[in-house]
Formats: structure tokens, C-alpha cells, sequence
């Protein structure tokens, strides 16, 4: 397995140009960890050594749910999917279409089954999410598309998690707030208060939501 391959920085026709199109990296310095033939098996959470050495324990994980399934126990497929995803492994279409695969065995009682299927479908949410995001770019008329669709997904409670919180509720609150919406607006600034209320940085921009979100009601 090849470590690390960090990307820092695109330059047009500069050779590491190809390999930023071929793994469709999104944004720079970018980590991800290879193997041997040159396939991403994982994209490390952050730069730090406790973050690649979780990565590391991660794919360790993964490579025992797989040799478990070649030995025959069944009912991993869900969990194998889903350590993948967590892992950065696999981009939406692969993995939806697993998804759309997955079966569980008859006579499968493990509760484990279901609660995978939950993180896989919250996961393959953001994945969607991030394609929406990268597909409008910078252009006004597509981002405000963008915004109006987002603001849909929240009218029917189909919220982001985790890193895709803040994209998302930024994108969803302006439309909220042009429609004078409360309950949108609302959920979103929950969302984010729940997120970033220990985080001194983000104290004003809080209190500008919450004013914001009080002038609304």
C-alpha cells in the first residue's frame, strides 16, 4: 500500500493535474491513501498522526469484515458498504448502486444489519449533497437552484450530517428566511447552535442567527 498522496495545489498541465482529475479531488491539500495498483482505499478526517493512525485501524477493520465474508458468515455485506463509505472508498454512484443491492439474508436476525443501513443511507445523503454542491460551482443562478432544491429537502426532513451541516443549513437558512419560513429557519439554527456553540469563533455569527431567526417569528 502506498502511504499518504497529499495533493496541494492544481496547476493546469502540470502531470499531477491528470491524477487530480482521475480521483476528482474537490479541494486542496487533499489526503487520501492508495494501494498498491494506484486505487483509493481512504481519505483520512484530518492531518494529524491520530487521524491517519484511526484511518489506518479503519481499513484494518475492513480487510477483517471481508475475510470474514470469504469465509462464509453472512450478512456483512451492509457493514462492509458502510465502513467503506465511512472511509471515503467508494463515490455515490458505486455506492447507491450497492445500496440498491443490498439484501438481507433470510433468516438474518442481527439488529447490526438495520442500524448500518441507517449511517449508509445518512451517508449516501452528504455524498449526494456534495455532488449538488460541486455540480452549481460559484454561479449565482446555479446556486440559487441549488438553494431552492436544499430548502425542498428540508420542507420534507431530509437533513445533512456531520460535515455537510454547515454547507447545507448556509444554503437552506437564505431560502428560509426570504420565505419567511420560522420552522426551516429554525431547524437550521438548531442544527448549528448544537454544532458550533462551543466554538468561540462562531459566537457572532450565532447571535446574528438567533436575532435573525427572532425578528422572523
Amino acid at each position: 500500500m502506498i502511504p499518504f498522496v497529499n495533493f496541494t495545489a492544481r496547476v493546469e498541465g502540470h502531470p499531477s493535474d491528470a491524477l487530480s482529475r482521475r480521483y476528482e479531488i474537490r479541494g486542496f491539500p487533499t489526503l487520501m491513501i492508495l494501494d498498491a495498483s494506484g486505487k483509493k482505499v481512504a481519505t483520512p478526517d484530518g492531518r494529524d498522526i491520530a487521524s491517519f493512525s484511526a484511518t489506518i485501524a479503519s481499513l484494518e477493520a475492513l480487510d477483517s469484515l471481508r475475510a470474514r465474508k470469504d469465509a462464509g458468515e453472512v450478512g456483512l455485506e451492509a457493514s462492509i458498504l458502510l465502513a467503506r463509505l465511512q472511509l471515503g472508498s467508494i463515490d455515490f454512484k458505486q455506492a447507491a448502486k450497492q445500496r440498491k443491492a443490498l439484501v438481507k439474508p433470510k433468516k438474518f436476525e442481527s439488529s447490526q444489519w438495520e442500524a448500518d443501513l441507517v449511517e449508509i443511507d445518512a451517508l449516501l445523503f452528504n455524498l449526494k449533497l456534495a455532488d449538488m454542491f460541486q455540480n452549481a460551482g460559484r454561479d449565482p443562478d446555479k446556486q440559487a437552484e441549488l438553494g431552492e432544491k436544499l430548502y425542498v429537502m428540508a420542507k420534507n426532513g431530509r437533513f445533512a450530517s456531520g460535515p455537510m451541516t454547515y454547507q447545507y443549513w448556509s444554503q437552506v437558512m437564505l431560502v428560509a428566511k426570504k420565505k419567511k419560513d420560522v420552522k426551516v429557519y429554525e431547524a437550521g439554527y438548531n442544527a448549528l447552535h448544537a454544532m458550533f456553540k462551543d466554538n468561540p469563533r462562531a459566537k457572532k455569527v450565532l447571535a446574528e442567527m438567533k436575532a435573525e431567526l427572532d425578528a422572523m417569528r
